[in-house]
């Protein structure tokens, strides 16, 4: 073997420009390496390695030349040859194989506890081109219609993370916390490219090849810091504040370490000097408590286990720990996604240690105490020297300023705090719209208040204030009803003051901004009076929550008086009680005023049947029509509109148009035979509601007889296209058993949904008996059978319920079957119907031929 009997070329293919990678041949430099006398070879080639992905040719050559030709060791001149022409072979170098998930979180599995403040990650087999990614995952809430879940994708090495980072993992991060006990579906898209993919012939090499799929139960809700005080660096802390951090859930207080000079490392809430965060900085944090009431952490320094005030004008840092080794939810599994930090600034005073309420505090109730406390007793005098020298006012809701008179003889009530006597002053307020309660006025709802300390105020040191101290805080909104509605099984909709046709068989639901008091929902305080009566109507109330309502559901048994201008009924109102002893939240806090809205409800609906004035024929139409209101048409079913003969009921349907909502029509299904004299007789239920969802009084018609004879009429339509199509129009086919025809109706313009039969109406007799619906004829002619010839027939329904077939089937049934050349004539009587399905507004139709 030589250099000259075969060559090995290297053909590119590049990622960069794979649409005009081109072979581009480049011969290596090879041998054979040949053991001793054996059968096999190696080629070796004088380079590091192929490229990525390329294709790689080896081409032996054959023949019969010596010199350019593989041969045996025994080869002559005569044979011994490798056969021509040339043997060639190729293969692409290292493939890189598709890309593959190595790993999820969540992982997927059931049961797992998984946190509504988790990111999703997917984790690959190697590095990923992450823009390849971005545009390649989906994550959905299957609990609430597979909504898309807002959020920012990106891809992470481990280290580093952002949208051009090619690492191994993708992380989509929710915008928003996610719903517990709601199912997420999270979809890696396939066509994610690996870091080394390549593209060969057009395609991806080292691609996801099919979409990867989690879903996932929300257990649980994690924890979270949803406010603090202070609340920043905007105002200043006096150096005796409270700090308080409050969770958005329960935490297990043994899981709160505060650090302190015996527990310095193994702490997870400290406070330290600075602008950033430092462990071995903290202050020793003595006493910490926590009230499970308000999910807060409460660090108090005047508390006689805590160490001093904190300093004046300076700067400290609060951390919380997360993660594993910080704070826990009572659950076990709750925890601070990431550690939590803030700091404030104390003033420059360090003559106030404290307020209530705190600096920027929101939503105080009405009656709160409203203190300052000083670092030592205060003298009384200096307090009202020369007027009050602690003042309060407050900002309404149209930005007017006003001051809050305190009062005349007493404006300060002089307590003691933290063990000294005389250092806790309250503001005794007296001109408030309501009466005090527990001893305070209150405070007017949904107000910012203002407080200034003059520096005349002087403690017993002598010492006086530098500058005038003030901090602002904000009252609590007032209870209120957060919405009123009035619903039955057709409307849920507001209830406003002064609202007509509301249904008489109506339930009333009230819906309040916060948890309420269950003792106070009760029919002293929820009423409902017709207008001109004295005695509430009975009604039933019934709260979502039996512990902490925040809604009931009024229900009236039975229904309230339809509309009568003339007998002066059906006006009425809905009084809700408010004041003391009135409806009251679960703090305590009532209703400023009573709440009155007045309301009329719906006149009677009448209906009445019209038959027509002669004899029934079967399958005529029997209009159900409305004198006066529109009907609910979802209601007219064969279960609340129905016909007896002779007193037994009747099969048949019930035609609905939404064009005409005064009325719909009932169809008699011809299953009984003509020729009847018996009395009919159609009867309307009352659960026939009107388009408010009002029951319908109930009727009967008077009775009324049937025709003597059965029409039938050729294929016409009444209205376009009943059929689209009758298939096969002509049979050619003369073999017994194969003459059919298949009915088939259109394919409704606004729906692309086809219409379907009314099935049973649908059907044939032998020979001789003149009511079925279903007929063929022959209409006679030489050498073909007498005209009115019927055969005999058998009809079923194709696809559907056999009572809403999509296609009827009509097939001769035997002999004699439909001779060659002859004329015959299908016919379907006027009174089989088509029943029509409209999916926007689920109300049914029918259409005879």
């Amino acid at each position: 073997m030589t250099g000259s009997t075969f060559t090995v070329t290297e053909t590119f293919a590049t990622r960069e420009d794979p649409d005009q990678a081109t072979p581009a041949p480049a011969q290596a430099t090879c041998s054979f390496v040949c053991p001793d006398g054996g059968d096999a070879a190696a080629v070796r080639c004088e380079h590091s390695a192929f490229a990525q992905s390329s294709v790689v040719e080896v081409a032996l050559s054959g023949g019969s030349g010596l010199a350019d030709s593989i041969r045996s060791s025994a080869a002559t001149l005569n044979g011994g040859f490798l056969e021509a022409p040339p043997v060639v072979f190729s293969f692409r170098a290292q493939d890189p194989g598709p890309l593959a998930l190595s790993s999820t979180s969540p992982n997927g599995e059931p049961g797992a506890n998984v946190s509504s403040l988790s990111d999703v990650r997917f984790t690959f087999d190697r590095a990923l081109r992450c823009e390849t990614a971005l545009t390649r995952f989906t994550l959905v809430d299957e609990s609430d219609g597979s909504a898309p879940v807002a959020g920012t994708l990106a891809c992470t090495n481990g280290t580093a993370v952002g949208q051009d980072v090619d690492g191994t993992t993708i992380v989509f991060t929710p915008s928003a916390p996610l719903v517990v006990d709601h199912t997420y579906r999270a979809t890696a898209l396939a066509g994610i490219a690996a870091a080394d993919a390549t593209v060969v012939d057009g395609e991806v090499m080292g691609k996801l090849e099919q979409d990867a799929t989690i879903s996932f139960v929300i257990a649980f809700e994690d924890l979270q810091i949803v406010s603090t005080t202070p609340s920043g660096t905007s105002h200043l802390a006096p150096i005796g504040t409270n700090l308080t951090l409050q969770f958005n859930q329960d935490i297990a207080a043994v899981s709160l370490v505060p650090c302190t000079p015996a527990v310095q490392t193994a702490c997870n809430f400290w406070i330290n000097e600075g602008s950033t965060s430092d462990q071995a900085l903290a202050i020793d944090l003595g006493f910490v408590s926590y009230d499970n009431a308000s999910f807060g952490i409460v660090y108090d320094p005047s508390d006689a286990a805590n160490a001093p005030h904190l300093k004046a004008d300076t700067l400290y840092t609060v951390t919380v720990l997360g993660g594993v080794g910080g704070v826990v939810g009572t659950n076990g599994v709750s925890h601070l996604p990431v550690d939590y930090t803030f700091s404030f600034r104390t003033s420059s005073n360090a003559l106030i240690v404290g307020l209530t309420p705190d600096i920027d505090e929101m939503d105080v109730e009405a009656w709160a105490p409203i203190c300052v406390e000083f670092v030592d007793a205060v003298l009384v005098s200096s307090l009202t020297e020369g007027g009050n020298q602690i003042v309060l006012t407050y900002e309404d809701a149209f930005g007017r300023t006003a001051q809050v008179p305190l009062d005349e003889a007493n404006p300060y009530a002089i307590g003691d705090k933290s063990g000294l006597t005389g250092n806790y002053v309250c503001l005794n307020v007296t001109d408030a719209p309501i009466p005090c309660l527990a001893g305070m006025r209150r405070l007017l709802y949904a107000s910012l208040y203002s407080v200034e300390v003059s520096t005349e105020v002087e403690i017993a040191s002598g010492q006086r204030l530098s500058s005038p101290f003030a901090w602002d805080f904000m009252t609590r909104n007032p209870p209120e009803v957060a919405e009123l509605r009035v619903k039955n099984s057709v409307i849920d909709e507001p209830l406003a003051k002064g609202a007509e046709d509301v249904p008489v068989n109506a339930a009333f639901v009230i819906r309040f901004a916060e948890p309420m008091d269950p003792v106070s929902l009760d029919p002293a305080n929820i009423q409902l009076v017709a207008e001109g009566g004295s005695t509430p109507v009975a009604a039933t109330i019934t709260p979502d929550d039996p512990a902490t309502p925040r809604s009931v559901m009024i229900t009236v048994a039975p229904n309230l008086d339809h509309l009568d201008a003339g007998a002066d009924q059906g006006r009425y109102a809905l009084l809700l009680l408010g004041g003391s002893g009135g409806l009251t939240t679960g703090s305590g806090n009532y209703l400023e005023s009573d709440l009155l809205v007045r309301f009329e409800t719906s006149p009677v609906t009448h209906v009445t049947f019209s038959p027509p004035e002669s004899e029934i024929t079967p399958g005529i139409f029997v209009p159900l029509n409305s004198l006066d209101r529109p009907l609910h048409l979802a209601s007219v079913t064969n279960e609340t509109v129905y016909a007896t003969f002779n007193g037994k009921l009747l099969g048949g349907i019930v035609a609905q148009n939404p064009l005409q909502p005064l009325s719909a029509t009932y169809i008699a299904v011809p299953t009984y035979k003509p020729n009847q004299s018996q009395p009919y007789q159609f009867h309307s239920t009352d659960q026939v509601l009107d388009f408010r969802g009002n029951p319908v009084p109930a009727i009967d018609s008077v009775p009324h007889t049937t025709g003597n004879t059965a029409s039938s009429t050729a294929i016409t339509p009444l209205r376009a296209a009943t059929y689209t199509d009758v298939s096969p129009r002509a049979p050619t086919s003369t073999t017994n058993g194969d003459q059919s025809f298949t009915l088939t109706l259109p394919i409704a313009a606004n729906q692309g949904l086809r219409d379907r039969f009314q099935g049973t109406s649908y059907y044939a007799t032998e020979p001789g008996e003149p009511d079925g619906t279903v007929s063929l004829e022959a209409l006679g002619g030489a050498g073909c059978p007498d005209a009115e010839t019927r055969l005999a027939l058998k009809v079923r329904h194709i696809a559907g319920a056999a009572t809403h077939p999509d296609r009827v089937h009509i097939q001769v049934a035997r002999a004699p079957y439909m001779k060659a050349d002859c004329q015959y004539s299908l016919k379907i009587r006027q009174y089989a119907t088509a029943n029509i399905y409209d999916s926007l507004s689920a109300v049914t139709g029918c259409n005879g031929l």
